[in-house]
């Protein structure tokens, strides 16, 4: 069982037979559909573990998060290159 955001641009999306607005989480109870959704961008997964909430972005939304990281830091280091 998992909360999962929609994080995208639309007004709202519907998979997996349920309606997704952006912001708002829906509960879903179906493990299958919360790992296809995992796959995805545009979702935001709070998985739902005795109580606990533990919560975690789509891979390809971190990965995309990750990139930029070294992208920026690249930029920081070409914008403040070291003196001797």
């Amino acid at each position: 069982m998992a909360q999962v955001t929609f994080t995208g641009t639309n007004a709202s999306i519907t998979l997996h037979g349920v309606r997704f607005e952006p912001g708002k989480p829906a509960l879903i109870e179906d493990d299958s559909i919360v790992k296809k959704l995992r796959d995805r961008s545009d979702f935001e997964i709070q998985e739902e573990e005795g109580g606990k909430k533990s919560s975690s972005k789509s891979s390809k939304a971190t990965e995309k998060d990750d990139n930029n990281s070294s992208k920026e830091k690249a930029d920081a280091d070409a914008d403040n290159p070291p003196t001797a």
